[in-house]
């Protein structure tokens, strides 16, 4: 006697690996605390340097960060507002991944800071803690998405 088997499709495993992915992403969008500890820290940053670090480069530095974390907290208040299937999973997982890379970008700049402008030890020890701190911080906010941490980590 044969054994019956049921008939799976190929949209059977797009909708399975598209439920994976929301599930994947969707703790990127509960909190809008990580993208306002960004403009906190990044404030306390140009606090710390603005003595060392021209004016200038310290406010479109926190300009870019603030514009970044507002669209991230835009994209926060959409995702919970929608229905999002499994289909726009990974549309929003797109959307959350340019968003972490734009802003690992901006934190990256911190170090072109470092690099260019004479800091004392102080300083550079607040500067380096906080940027510390923000990826410690990515560690366990995007971690359950290796493609978007990575992108911030960048």
């Amino acid at each position: 006697m044969k054994k019956s088997s049921p008939d799976l499709k190929e949209s059977d495993f797009h909708d399975a690996g598209g439920e994976l992915v929301l599930r994947r992403i969707e703790p990127l969008f509960y909190s809008r605390f990580p993208a306002l500890s960004n403009i906190a820290i990044a404030a306390l940053i140009c606090i710390a340097a603005k003595d060392h670090v021209p004016l200038e480069y310290l406010f479109g530095w926190l300009l870019a960060m603030g514009g970044v974390s507002t669209y991230r907290i835009i994209l926060n208040g959409r995702f919970s507002r929608s229905e999002v299937s499994t289909s726009d999973a990974p549309m929003w997982e797109h959307r959350m991944f340019l968003c972490a890379a734009a802003q690992g970008c901006i934190w990256a700049a911190i170090g072109l800071a470092i690099a260019i402008f004479p800091m004392p030890i102080e300083v550079l020890g607040v500067v380096l803690m906080a940027a510390c701190g923000m990826l410690a911080g990515a560690t366990f906010t995007m971690t359950g998405n290796q493609k978007v941490f990575r992108a911030f980590v960048l």
